[in-house]
């Protein structure tokens, strides 16, 4: 839960030296333009490998506040796989964004879900949704 430049910190790097003194830690650039692209699609085709088979979809959604004071929402799908004849229960998170960067509105939150939904082929599939009950994302959803 740090930011990447973290690692160009004389105390983190200090750290890592003290731990494993022949570790090269990769610079703050190859992380965001290497790793983080290579780890994200990674993970979307894990995620996305599941989905097609899928008829239906509930999602659930929720604010988190870190302790830097920082609002983040979450997006949650539910489904069932049929496994050779037996269902199994699977969720997946399919997004994590700072709203800070945004503004926490109902239009941006509506934005945010249909933009997901859309953009993973779920927009036909969802049957149920699942939130906090908060009044920003109530006004999202029944837009």
């Amino acid at each position: 839960m740090q930011p990447l430049s973290v690692v160009e910190n004389t105390g983190f790097k200090r750290l890592i030296n003290h731990l494993e003194p022949r570790y090269n830690f990769p610079s703050r650039k190859v992380l965001s333009n290497k790793y983080q692209n290579e780890m994200y699609a990674e993970l979307s085709k894990c995620v996305s490998d599941g989905l097609p088979t899928v008829q239906y979809v509930a999602i659930t959604t929720n604010f988190c506040t870190s302790c830097t004071i920082n609002d983040y929402m979450l997006l949650t799908v539910h489904f069932f796989r049929n496994s050779h004849d037996t269902f199994q229960q699977c969720q997946k998170v399919i997004e994590v964004i700072a709203f800070q960067e945004v503004g926490r509105t109902a239009d941006n939150i509506r934005h945010f879900i249909s933009d997901l939904l859309l953009q993973w082929g779920l927009t036909t599939e969802v049957v149920a949704v699942v939130w906090d009950g908060g009044t920003d994302i109530t006004n999202a959803l029944n837009e």
